[in-house]
């Protein structure tokens, strides 16, 4: 068989390849000299590490500034192996600053509004890990709460069925009466027979107006509210109970108090 003739044109191609090939090999020894690719972490932080994150029951934490969060304390004690705050990128600052309600008549939150630490929490009365949280963890911060550090909003998020969503309308019904944090606690302490009598009873338990409190259980109101704050939630990309912004850092999952302390102090620093 004959061998194509070595033209002007096919020697002209082999010099454009060795070319190209140099050029790729100069661009792969300088992203190995910069750690590129030896696994040098990205400070954007993995997707699982998000603000859009799902939550897990384990807890995981990251910042709005793409950091992870990590230890101090936040009674006032210092930690050799606390992280300064990293530096927040102004729009998500100021989407995470949207979301706090700050009305210091608000029935649905605990602490001051000019606490420099404000928490949102998303929660379902019918998730067990918001149950540990709201039973076990939220007591660990009353002290906080008490000194003006840390606000506490909470915001339904039922997203495990009509009961989750009946629920929260009957935690809503009772914030109208100022008597939310009472329920709440009742609910998850020993959540009734999830029907409009059984949470009824319960309100009248704790002393509200049952006439008015079953009203509003299923006005449009109260209906509409549970609906445009579920649908908020998931909006934000939170598909998991419970949720938390603690300051700028979102944390999804039940974190034990030391941790949760520890991530309200790291936000301190921002202040």
């Amino acid at each position: 068989m004959s061998q194509p003739a070595d033209t002007p044109k096919s020697r002209r191609n082999i010099i454009i390849s060795l070319i190209a090939l140099i050029t790729v090999a100069v661009l792969v020894i300088s992203l190995i000299a910069s750690g590129f690719l030896l696994g040098k972490p990205s400070p954007q932080g993995s997707p699982s590490e998000s603000t859009a994150a799902q939550s897990q029951p384990s807890g995981k934490e990251s910042s709005a500034s793409g950091g992870n969060a990590s230890g101090g304390n936040a009674s006032g004690g210092s930690d050799s192996a606390q992280q300064p705050a990293t530096e927040l990128d102004p729009q998500l600052k100021q989407a995470v600053e949207n979301e706090h309600r700050k009305d210091p008549n608000d029935p649905r939150a605990l602490g001051s509004v000019d606490a420099p630490v404000i928490i949102e929490m998303y929660s379902d009365y019918r998730c067990g890990h918001c149950r540990d949280w709201s039973l076990n963890t939220l007591p660990e911060l009353q002290d906080l709460i008490d000194s003006g550090k840390i606000r506490v909003e909470y915001n339904s998020l039922p997203i495990l069925g009509k009961d989750s969503i009946l629920a929260a309308q009957a935690s809503h019904a009772a914030a109208l009466q100022n008597k939310f944090w009472e329920y709440h606690k009742e609910l998850f302490t020993n959540l009734p027979e999830v029907t409009p009598q059984a949470l009824t009873e319960l309100a009248g338990k704790l002393g509200m107006d049952t006439e008015k409190f079953a009203a509003d259980l299923v006005s449009d109101e109260t209906v509409a509210a549970i609906s445009g704050e579920r649908s908020h939630g998931i909006a934000l990309g939170i598909t998991g109970t419970p949720a938390f912004l603690i300051g700028y850092s979102f944390i999804s999952g039940a974190l034990p108090a030391d941790r949760f302390i520890s991530v309200i102090d790291q936000e301190m620093q921002r202040f």
